[in-house]
């Protein structure tokens, strides 16, 4: 039986239904799947060559942000599931030969694929990538129904939608959790007693040159602007320690620390208890962003619930 499926994917909501249909099936099988998108090449276009001379940070967002979006969307289903995964994306003008590529090079022995027809399997819709996949694979295929097939559309596709939100916004959550971890056991922490002193320093000489025409910035406020997103500072010390920069750092700034009595326990352990492991650090920049305006405040409390967070739990500060 088959082992390992290839789920071509697109930005498309008939794509959120079909990354559920594979992973159920996936999981039947025993089976492990790799989400493939192919993008269109960004760098060809006028506005895209243009982005790559003027701002490549940018270019290369834009390049690699929506196929990451799209995987991360998918992923997030197969996690749930507990069905392996493994996700890959490649920048072609011609997604049916793209799709064999990586089906043949990553030894996938099926292609789980949607067809965009809307007359049927029968009735594909001439010159459609599904079509021009069936003429020309060497791997078996399976399509998935098309969207005209689906029962009550006008019904499905506010469904659709909100399906494809949660998936979203838990491709975040997952995301801000690795983040958090990978900035928590790599790299050292900031000097803030260094970071305050400079801005300290910057303040005496404002005060000393009242009619200086050409105004000094604390460092700490050039790397952390006001016109940022959410800051969360997280320490294995005392919350006091990352407050030291705050009065130089937006009001969204949110600082994370071990306040309370002494424990022996694991390093996980702890961090759990006095909130600064991942899983808290995630939901404090939810938070932030919910001060920021930009994510109301019903999503971020439902995210907490999610990221398994009592927030009725006592304060450690009180334990």
């Amino acid at each position: 039986m088959y082992q390992h499926l290839l789920d071509p994917l697109d930005d498309s909501q008939l794509a959120v239904d079909t990354v559920h249909q594979a992973v159920k099936l996936a999981k039947a099988l025993g089976a492990k799947v790799t989400f493939f998108h192919a993008q269109t090449n960004y760098g060809a276009s006028s506005i895209g060559a243009l982005e790559r001379v003027l701002s490549p940070a940018v270019f290369n967002e834009h390049l690699a942000g929506e196929a990451r979006a799209i995987l991360a969307k998918a992923e997030v289903v197969a996690r749930v599931a507990g069905v392996p995964f493994d996700s890959t994306c490649m920048t072609s003008d011609r997604p049916h030969e793209a799709i064999l590529h990586v089906a043949e090079s990553r030894g996938c022995d099926l292609i789980f694929i949607a067809s965009h027809g809307r007359r049927g399997i029968k009735g594909l819709v001439l010159g459609s990538q599904t079509e021009k996949l069936l003429q020309q694979t060497t791997v078996p295929v399976l399509v998935s129904a098309v969207e005209s097939n689906l029962p009550d559309s006008a019904m499905l596709a506010p469904l659709t939608t909100i399906r494809d939100e949660h998936r979203s916004f838990a491709a975040v959550i997952h995301g801000l959790e690795f983040v958090a971890g990978q900035a928590r056991n790599h790299g050292p922490l900031p000097s803030f007693p260094l970071l305050r002193r400079d801005a300290l320093e910057t303040e005496r000489w404002h005060r000393l040159h009242p009619d200086a025409k050409t105004p000094r910035v604390p460092h700490v406020s050039t790397v952390l602007p006001f016109d940022g997103g959410p800051i969360i500072a997280a320490t294995d010390w005392i919350k006091a320690l990352p407050d030291m920069v705050a009065r130089w750092l937006p009001p969204h700034y949110l600082a994370l620390g071990t306040d309370g009595f002494g424990r022996s326990d694991t390093r996980e352990d702890l961090r759990a208890l006095f909130e600064i492991d991942p899983s808290h650090i995630a939901a404090a920049t939810l938070v932030a962003l919910v001060r920021c305006g930009a994510l109301p405040a019903a999503r971020a409390a439902k995210a907490i619930h999610e990221l398994g967070i009592d927030p009725d739990k006592t304060d450690p500060l009180a334990l």
